[in-house]
């Protein structure tokens, strides 16, 4: 019916209360492993009747095979805090890829900067410049930096 389940939102009580009722033909208060796993099919899960089991299992204690719908509604809940968990995990890995991806455009412009740099430095360079002690510490400085950049650089691709 489109409410609920997403964005963190819980489904709410009575759409599960009437999804357990559709479920329980008889009326029995009940529904068998069987019924819930031919409805969860419709949604267009596969899951296999051994993963189902395990769930129940530990689910329900007293009767082997089926819900009420007290534990119905405890395994949907259950569910939806392992989407929500699963879905914030990648909300995390997303922002994680977009800082790994500033910082590497962050290292590619200054690595450029530094280049421009040196290369402007190098071909304005009058021939006193080069004797010139600041000029050439200046010019160490730059390519010490270039350096370090690249360094940086490489231990980011390492890393990631």
């Amino acid at each position: 019916q489109g409410q609920g389940g997403r964005f963190g939102k819980k489904v709410p009580i009575k759409i599960l209360e009437a999804a357990f009722q559709e479920m329980d033909a008889d009326g029995r208060g009940v529904i068998t492993l069987d019924q819930f796993m031919a409805t969860v099919a419709k949604c267009g899960f596969k899951t296999s009747k051994a993963s189902f089991d395990r769930v129940l299992q530990e689910m329900n204690q007293e009767r082997q095979g089926q819900l009420d719908l007290r534990e119905f509604i405890a395994f949907f809940r259950l569910v939806e805090d392992g989407l929500n968990r699963e879905a914030s995990g990648k909300s995390k890995a997303l922002m994680a890829l977009y800082l790994c991806n500033f910082c590497f455009f962050i290292h590619v412009a200054i690595l450029c900067a530094i280049l421009i740099i040196l290369v402007r430095r190098q071909a304005n360079a009058t021939p006193e410049d080069l004797e010139d002690p600041l000029h050439h510490a200046e010019g160490q400085l730059l390519g010490t930096t270039l350096q370090l950049v690249s360094i940086s650089l490489l231990g980011f691709f390492i890393s990631v």
